[in-house]
């Protein structure tokens, strides 16, 4: 299944240590279920802690943005050697997160512009 894509923007969030963090937020709908998923891209050049540092303040400045059954997707660009990934992140109720890694090319497929504008 396809998803549409509904928004391109960058999200400003609060982090741990009380600074605040800018990323690259594209949000996808489904157009059966009107589920979200949300990418977050970590570029090099972005301000504030990492998303793998601050994932339940990422969590929640989504859920913030676009509701809390928008599911959260970490992106990280390929860098050096490291090639391209995406994780897939569910945070518990005590703030602990689990990533599941995301197959690239099956994303890309569901998600249409996920690589071309990445």
């Amino acid at each position: 299944m396809t998803w549409n894509p509904i928004e391109d923007t960058v999200l400003v969030y609060e982090t741990p240590d009380g600074a605040y963090a800018t990323r690259r937020a594209r949000l996808w709908e489904d157009p059966e279920t009107r589920a979200h998923r949300c990418v977050l891209t970590e570029a090099a050049d972005d301000q504030g802690m990492s998303i793998v540092d601050a994932a339940a303040d990422v969590a929640d400045a989504v859920e913030k943005a676009w509701g809390a059954h928008c599911a959260v997707i970490e992106h990280h660009p390929a860098k050096g050697a490291e090639p391209e990934r995406f994780d897939a992140v569910a945070v518990d109720r005590f703030g602990e997160a689990t990533r599941t890694p995301l197959d690239p090319a099956g994303l890309a497929a569901e998600l249409p512009g996920l690589v071309d504008a990445a």
